[in-house]
């Protein structure tokens, strides 16, 4: 889906769509022998996150017309707005960002509201971790990164924060992603918004 909301920007430019296999490109370096490189030989951990990085940079290449890597695009957000924050086991950390993983779903409100005041007129492409279990007993271990979804933040006309969530297709309350993502983490890339949204249209 996520894919289909950059084409449509992609499009009118360009007048074609952003190939699939440049998008799969690797964003994250694992050792060979760690444990996180054993799991991804079963599970792609971080396909997602691949996915949304390759996506922001493709369409900010786009723009520029010219090839950019993803490392010095400057898609990624990455701001400490917030001196302190809680990670997945309710520990506080001196930051809100976390490296590869982003932000704790109990900060996405704040942060999304310091994006649309510091950076209006972006989007934002979420990659999503979650926490599943990996073991017999349950723990709740590494994060995969499983699905990604659209963050729209804005200030409408009388001022007021608001933020549409586009999910697999259908738009859901902020409100409503936060209390169902309770251990989740949030990797945002920003994208640039234009006028002209030209997607494929589905069959």
């Amino acid at each position: 889906y996520v894919k289909w909301v950059v084409d449509g920007l992609v499009y009118p430019q360009i007048a074609s769509y952003l190939k699939i296999q440049a998008l799969k490109k690797a964003t994250v370096d694992t050792s060979p022998r760690s444990r996180v490189e054993t799991l991804s030989s079963r599970e792609t951990i971080y396909a997602a996150l691949d996915w949304t990085r390759n996506l922001a940079t493709a369409y900010a290449s786009v723009q520029l017309g010219r090839d950019l890597d993803f490392f010095t695009s400057g898609t990624e957000v990455n701001h400490s707005f917030f001196s302190l924050s809680f990670d997945s086991h309710g520990k506080v950390r001196d930051s809100a960002y976390v490296k590869n993983s982003g932000y704790s779903s109990h900060i996405l409100k704040p942060l999304l509201y310091m994006l649309a005041l510091t950076e209006p007129e972006r989007m934002y492409i979420a990659a999503i971790k979650d926490f599943r279990s990996d073991t017999e007993e349950g723990k709740l271990d590494i994060g995969r990164f499983r699905d990604a979804l659209v963050f729209l933040p804005y200030f409408d006309a009388k001022r007021e924060f608001q933020c549409p969530v586009f999910y697999a297709g259908k738009e859901i309350s902020l409100d409503e992603l936060i209390a169902n993502s309770e251990n989740d983490f949030f990797s945002l890339v920003r994208i640039k918004t234009e006028l002209r949204f030209y997607p494929l249209k589905k069959e």
